[in-house]
């Protein structure tokens, strides 16, 4: 079987162009880890941990996409012939649209990220603030709840006895609990 440069010359055309297809590819997970765990925000170790965690996931997910479906255009294009100048110049397509290219649109997609997450913020705000203020109330009626039914008979019976007396009860108990 003849092999004509023509067609090499179209399938690393067509690899260049998928370098940089997988370059958009990748911007896009990015951006989608940057959505899921913030851009900049580190709470911690496990806010570390999450983060890594989520961009390996990701990460993972994007090798497999690129992987299979490089076999596939390789399958498509040159019948499965598998050349190392299709991969070279598919790696060169993504480091050239991710240094040109790539710097903007992450840049682009990083002020969305950042826009999207203190729009989610503004709107969490104020649909949790009818929230908060019921809990608020009930807190407030519990608090004054148990300050009437638990402290203030409490609080007489202070008054009502000294300090030592009490003291002298609360030994009694104890020492009534030690002895069996």
């Amino acid at each position: 079987m003849e092999i004509s440069i023509k067609s090499q010359l179209i399938c690393i055309l067509v690899s260049l162009i998928f370098g940089a297809l997988s370059a958009i590819l990748f911007g896009f997970f990015r951006f989608a880890v940057r959505l899921l765990v913030g851009g900049r925000r580190d709470s911690g170790r496990l806010g570390i941990f999450l983060k890594r965690a989520v961009q390996f996931v990701f990460d993972l997910l994007f090798c497999i996409a690129v992987s299979v479906s490089f076999q596939i255009l390789l399958y498509v294009c040159d019948y499965g012939r598998f050349r190392l100048v299709y991969l070279l110049s598919a790696i060169l397509g993504f480091v050239m649209y991710d240094k040109t290219l790539g710097k903007l649109t992450d840049k682009l997609f990083g002020f969305i990220a950042d826009l999207l997450g203190k729009i989610i913020s503004f709107v969490f705000r104020y649909v949790s603030l009818p929230v908060k203020l019921l809990f608020s109330v009930i807190g407030k009626m519990v608090k004054k709840a148990v300050r009437l039914t638990v402290l203030k008979p409490y609080c007489a019976f202070v008054r009502r006895n000294n300090v030592k007396k009490i003291r002298r009860i609360i030994q009694r108990d104890l020492s009534d609990l030690v002895k069996f």
